[in-house]
């Protein structure tokens, strides 16, 4: 169940971020984390915290339960 919402949590950063037409590394920066996070959260390989969403979804310019829709 974990690894199938990571899976989805994964499609959903990867799908707004390249909708708002950003790469990898310019998400990150403006995110303010590292890149290779953003590739393990792409991958479904990271476990976000909720802070950590709250900022994810903030740089893609998101509420927080505007972000976790459909996930």
């Amino acid at each position: 169940m974990a690894k199938q919402a990571y899976g989805r949590l994964a499609v959903r950063v990867r799908e707004l971020r390249k909708a708002a037409a950003l790469t990898q590394e310019a998400f990150a920066a403006k995110a303010e984390i590292d890149s290779k996070y953003v590739q393990d959260i792409e991958r479904g390989d990271a476990n976000p915290t909720l802070a950590m969403l709250a900022v994810i979804a903030q740089a893609l310019g998101l509420t927080l339960a505007q972000f976790l829709e459909g996930v």
